[in-house]
């Protein structure tokens, strides 16, 4: 009963870090950013303050 507890655990503990891993959908860029915020904004103050968030988030650009 301990074994199969453990398998489980270890199984739990690196399949749970992969998938949020795989699930990241988040920019990686300054451009993709910028894309995404583009497409997502619904409106011009909306954009901006997204715009803001990726110079932040990238600051070397």
């Amino acid at each position: 009963m301990t074994a199969r507890f453990l398998s489980r655990a270890l199984l739990l503990a690196v399949a749970l870090p992969m998938t949020l891993i795989a699930c990241d959908n988040s920019p990686k860029t300054y451009d993709a950013c910028m894309l995404k915020a583009s497409r997502e904004a619904k409106n011009d103050r909306q954009f901006r303050s997204m715009a803001e968030a990726c110079r932040d988030r990238f600051p070397n650009r």
